[in-house]
């Protein structure tokens, strides 16, 4: 029996200091009305053929972006934090543990964008919405970036799972 029903909702690892945390976006508000505004178009029919198909196709392709990016989810799910866009998880990354070599803290720019891109300076940048993001070096080296709205926090558990900082990355790496 479950002494308090908020038991059901956590992490089997809450206790254990998991990170579970999901960033709504606000890109979709737009690509839904993009997507309504495109079917309704299509659906009234003025145009040329062509312009009514492209318009039909492009509104349904608003919509599939709009599930997809709705939400930025990362979480720890042992040996490597996730990142995952949408309820589906179509798009996202992984991040080993063991290949951290280091983390740091950015504030955005408008030029840094949102979605999944590649930039010069934070490598593989996932991004739901503007602010900050935290960029993790890899072995190689190799960057990917992470926005969050919370990345002092996602920043320190990342520095806490990286070999040799006590995390479970570095247990027996001596």
């Amino acid at each position: 029996m479950v002494d308090d029903e908020n038991d059901i909702l956590k992490p089997v690892d809450a206790d254990l200091g998991a990170y579970d945390h999901t960033q709504r976006g606000i890109i979709h508000h737009v690509l839904w009305i993009l997507g309504v505004s495109l079917i309704v178009g299509a659906f009234a029919g003025m145009a040329h053929p062509a312009a009514v198909y492209g318009m039909a196709v492009g509104g349904v392709i608003s919509f599939v972006a709009t599930f997809t990016f709705c939400h930025l989810r990362v979480r720890d799910m042992g040996d490597y934090l996730s990142a995952r866009f949408g309820p589906v998880g179509c798009f996202g990354t992984r991040i080993r543990y063991a290949d951290i070599t280091g983390v740091e803290v950015y504030k955005l720019t408008t030029l840094d964008g949102i979605g999944v891109h590649y930039t010069l300076s934070k490598g593989w940048l996932f991004n739901i919405r503007g602010g900050e993001c935290v960029t993790v070096t890899l072995a190689g080296p190799k960057k990917r970036s992470i926005g969050t709205d919370e990345p002092e926090r996602l920043a320190g558990f990342l520095r806490a799972k990286m070999p040799g900082h006590g995390g479970e990355a570095g247990r027996g790496d001596a």
